[in-house]
């Protein structure tokens, strides 16, 4: 399979790059990465360029420790183009996220919770605010960022939103299903999606 049709409303382009797939006890099939180079890669979040909200949330079985790996991902090396990271394993078993604008950069992390095994992890961003910049890994929630000097995500070039892969670093996961809004969804929302997916993955 070289290709995935994007059935959401984003109606973009997904394509895979040397992924493989995992075949759930669900009978499911979700893409593996194995920290070596394999990704998807998307034409664009459209919708995630320039927004003043967003929220993602995956479940995602973190297989390895690989630093800085991310489920998903609009970056590139330059530090001028970082837009977000979903994930960004600063230092092992750290669940962290990044926003930007194109100047500025906000990042939040929460610690010693992203081992090895099934995680519902989520971001959501409210820009502009003290307390805009949230995440979380299961039960744990990191300290909400200031991002108040972030209105939206992104001001330069969009063309580099990725799947298992962030700049030159490639993730170690499973990915059971990936959730991209451009609202600040809530708690409730969250917490739907986290219980829906726990029958899938097992626990």
């Amino acid at each position: 399979m070289s290709d995935l049709t994007d059935l959401s409303r984003w109606h973009g382009t997904v394509t895979a790059h040397d992924v493989t797939y995992l075949l759930l006890p669900s009978r499911l099939w979700v893409p593996e990465f194995n920290g070596e180079g394999g990704y998807y890669g998307i034409t664009d979040i459209a919708k995630l360029l320039g927004a003043k909200k967003a929220t993602l949330a995956a479940w995602v079985r973190k297989d390895n420790y690989v630093q800085y790996q991310c489920v998903a991902s609009d970056y590139v090396d330059a530090d001028a183009e970082r837009k977000w990271k979903f994930g960004n394993e600063s230092a092992e078993s750290t669940w962290g996220v990044t926003v930007g604008d194109g100047t500025s950069v906000v990042s939040v992390s929460v610690a010693s919770v992203f081992t090895t095994g099934w995680h519902f992890v989520w971001m959501r961003f409210t820009g502009g605010s003290a307390t805009g910049l949230e995440a979380g890994c299961d039960d744990s929630r990191a300290t909400p960022g200031n991002v108040a000097a972030i209105a939206t995500l992104g001001a330069v070039g969009h063309d580099h939103t990725y799947i298992g892969r962030v700049g030159s670093y490639y993730s170690s996961m499973a990915v059971l299903s990936l959730h991209v809004s451009d609202e600040a969804q809530s708690n409730d929302w969250l917490s739907a999606l986290r219980q829906s997916g726990r029958r899938l993955v097992g626990v």
